[in-house]
């Protein structure tokens, strides 16, 4: 879990803000296709579960972004596979 927190907190200010959350859901969870609605509601499940670990009701410390995955809201073992795999680069013929 830490090495997803800290992959996604841009700005290594130990928390993750809207824009670093937006990434992370992104980039974990496909089926959303980059569509920002469908982000933005997967992104307010999250925070309307966890409405007491937030902060300014906008960012998210560890403490709280591990329970998205401890109360099994997300799947770790997916997650890690999925920012880890390097991503098939499509290479131009010369």
């Amino acid at each position: 879990m830490k090495i997803i927190f800290h992959k996604f907190n841009k700005n290594k200010d130990e928390d993750l803000g809207t824009t670093d959350l937006v990434g992370w859901i992104i980039a974990v969870e496909s089926t959303l296709n980059n569509d920002l609605q469908k982000v933005l509601s997967f992104l307010k499940i999250c925070m309307d579960t966890y409405p007491s670990v937030l902060i300014d009701s906008k960012r998210l410390f560890y403490s709280g972004f591990s329970l998205i995955y401890t109360d099994g809201l997300r799947n770790l073992d997916h997650d890690s596979t999925t920012i880890t795999t390097p991503s098939l680069e499509i290479q131009t013929p010369i």
